[in-house]
């Protein structure tokens, strides 16, 4: 599973592979469809839907998103929707896990109306699944996933997106701010220096690099108050859910 900085340049490498002219007539002469399925893992804020969408305007790609966890989605609407879309194209289904598809171990009476796994696994590479196309699969928790979904044939690569570290922090304040040369990688150093590891998402990190983007000094400078600023509120909120279960505790016991 590609990591950090590698993930981008290892996926350019490999869709631009499969796209590459006699390709598809390589697929067929073996015997294997001509399909790519990705996976995109980590928490949410850590570049998944951007690379997503970076990808198809690098290759002049058709995204379509197919939202599974819809109330008026099912298997046979899902199908439709399938079919209609054509062959070279990318298809991006997000936060797959918080879709609510039943696993192989769910109980008749646990099952939910909507996509089924059985129906979206058919889908995928079942007899007439569409050839060309471009799968990619989101999910904030890879383990939760049933392993028939991420097989490969289905999956071919999966990849981690993780949380900011300093050498992402410093990228993102180089292509950000309006400062090069030497000053620049002196307040890059400096701004990636006060920032956390694994602590934020890397769009925490740009939201706040946009906001100052005018003021590099100002922004490499404030940052070390910004994170403790964050992590007060992050710890204030955990403390108010665990107050709140409390006094529901109590109130439940005291009725």
């Amino acid at each position: 599973m590609a990591k950090g900085s590698e993930t981008k340049k290892e996926l350019l490498a490999d869709l631009g592979s499969f796209l590459q002219p006699g390709t598809a007539e390589w697929y067929l002469a073996t015997g294997i469809p001509y399909r790519r399925g990705y996976l995109f893992d980590g928490p949410p804020g850590t570049g998944k839907t951007s690379l997503c969408m970076a990808l198809a305007t690098k290759f002049n790609l058709p995204v379509y998103q197919l939202g599974l966890g819809s109330t008026e989605m099912n298997d046979s609407r899902c199908a439709e929707l399938f079919d209609s879309v054509p062959s070279k194209c990318l298809i991006l289904f997000e936060d797959i896990d918080a879709v609510g598809l039943e696993n192989r171990e769910t109980s008749p009476a646990e099952r939910r109306d909507g996509v089924t796994l059985s129906g979206l696994l058919n889908l995928i590479d079942g007899i007439g699944a569409p050839e060309g196309r471009i799968l990619i699969m989101t999910t904030n928790y890879a383990v939760n996933l049933d392993e028939a979904l991420v097989r490969p044939g289905r999956i071919e690569k999966m990849y981690n997106f993780p949380m900011a570290d300093k050498n992402c922090a410093k990228s993102l304040f180089t292509s950000l701010m309006s400062v090069g040369g030497e000053e620049g990688e002196q307040l890059a150093q400096e701004f990636a220096k006060k920032i956390p590891d694994d602590v934020f998402s890397p769009a925490d990190l740009q939201g706040y690099l946009i906001t100052t983007r005018d003021y590099p000094h100002m922004a490499a400078k404030g940052v070390e108050a910004w994170v403790k600023g964050k992590i007060f509120r992050r710890m204030r909120r955990v403390v108010c859910r665990r107050d709140t279960d409390c006094c529901f505790q109590e109130t439940v016991l005291d009725w």
